[in-house]
């Protein structure tokens, strides 16, 4: 399998039917980037995707698999090669197995990074309680100590830890993911987090600057 003749064909017939990457990509459900990929040689396409590709651009899929257009001559030699073309078939599908199961490896060291970080998180928080707690004279006064505390921990999280963790899992996600629909939702939240912490570091700026 020769992603470079499949994607020399693929840009040649989206050129033909007139299309631009990013209306081929929108047909097929993927960003243009993929598409890019595809036409440089750089990837070969979904096994899924091989079916809605050949009829978008009107051709066979083994025709696509072997990045040429057949002549009437040739074509007893299909016939006779098609063992050979399920076998790369095969072949592929097990490349882009590995590299699904790869991502799924990163996503689960991630979450569990993050379940990390959650736990240090609150050992912190209790440690630093506790301290605190300590120092009260009464179970009226640590109870009402440790409300200021814990809404005070909160109210961090909420300003600093929200978009830092948000900021993080939908970064990862724009850049990882193939639908376009996902990637842009990603990316408007990659940006909304971005613009939370500005405007915290903005009003911390003029906080310091008044006094």
């Amino acid at each position: 399998m020769d992603k470079e003749k499949t994607g020399n064909l693929i840009k040649q017939l989206r050129v033909k039917k007139g299309y631009t990457q990013q209306e081929l990509a929108n047909k097929l459900n993927v960003t243009n980037k993929a598409v890019s990929r595809w036409e440089n040689g750089n990837s070969f396409p979904d096994i899924t995707l091989l079916d809605n590709l050949a009829s978008i651009l009107d051709i066979s899929i083994t025709e696509l698999i072997r990045g040429k257009r057949e002549t009437e001559d040739e074509e007893h030699k299909v016939e006779q090669s098609k063992e050979y073309i399920v076998t790369q078939v095969v072949e592929e599908a097990k490349v882009q197995k590995k590299k699904e199961h790869k991502k799924i490896l990163y996503g689960l060291i991630g979450v569990g990074l993050l379940g990390v970080f959650l736990v240090i998180l609150c050992n912190v928080f209790f440690v630093f309680g506790y301290s605190i707690l300590v120092e009260e004279a009464n179970l009226e006064e640590a109870r009402v100590t440790f409300a200021y505390f814990a809404f005070a921990a909160l109210l961090i999280f909420m300003i600093l830890g929200i978009p830092v963790l948000g900021l993080c899992i939908f970064s990862i996600i724009a850049l990882k993911t193939r639908d376009r629909k996902s990637k842009i939702i990603s990316s408007i939240f990659v940006i909304i987090f971005i613009l939370w912490l500005a405007i915290y570091i903005v009003n911390r700026v003029i906080e310091g600057i008044r006094y």
